[in-house]
Order: structure tokens, then sequence, then C-alpha cells
């Protein structure tokens, strides 16, 4: 009786966990990137990094 009592509470468990996750499956989807513009704010830092990094994210 304890080990039914028991196995019921996994059950439960376990159907209450898939449910949680077939809701939080839609808002885990990707945007397309990037979404809108991405900006860099340079400093008086050299400038070779950040121009390097967005001629990259210009391509893809």
């Amino acid at each position: 009786m304890r080990f039914q009592k028991i196995f019921n509470k996994i059950k439960y468990l376990c159907f209450a966990g898939g449910c949680a996750l077939l809701t939080a499956a839609p808002a885990a989807l990707a945007q397309a990137f990037p979404a809108k513009p991405v900006r860099f704010i340079i400093g008086p830092a050299p400038e070779l990094l950040p121009r390097l990094v967005g001629q990259k994210l210009a391509e893809q």
C-alpha cells in the first residue's frame, strides 16, 4: 500500500513536470537574429575590435 502511494506521487510529479515543459516550449523559440539593428557604443579605446565584430555581424 505504501509503495502505491509513492508511485502515485511520482506519476503525478512527472505529469505536472511534463505539462510545465509543454506550456513553456513556445516561449523558448528563438527570434531571427538580429531582430533590430545592433548599436555599438565605443569609448576612447581602439576601434579595431568593434569594427571587426560589426563586419561579421553584418555578413550574417
